[in-house]
């Protein structure tokens, strides 16, 4: 139960900071860098972070994948071992 609990938590945390990191590049880029002249970051911090954005984004593809394709299928096996017995 603990081990779902943390999963679960995760990918909450993964999810709200790939959307949250995109909504906030995309307001960026709409006011023509408003937020980082106001914010005055450092150009290879933003490089830093826009980084770790894409992999945030592509560990939460990768997990999405693994997710239903794996557990999903290992779930309804063990459904039918259930149901069977």
């Amino acid at each position: 139960m603990g081990e779902i609990l943390l999963m679960k938590t995760l990918k909450l945390f993964i999810s709200i900071a790939c959307y949250f990191g995109t909504g906030l590049v995309y307001v960026d880029q709409e006011l023509n860098g408003a937020i980082i002249e106001a914010l005055k970051i450092n150009p290879i911090l933003q490089q830093i972070a826009l980084t770790l954005l894409i992999v945030l984004w592509v560990i939460k593809i990768c997990w999405f994948i693994y997710d239903k394709f794996y557990l999903e299928s290992k779930e309804r096996k063990q459904k039918m071992r259930e149901n069977g017995n």
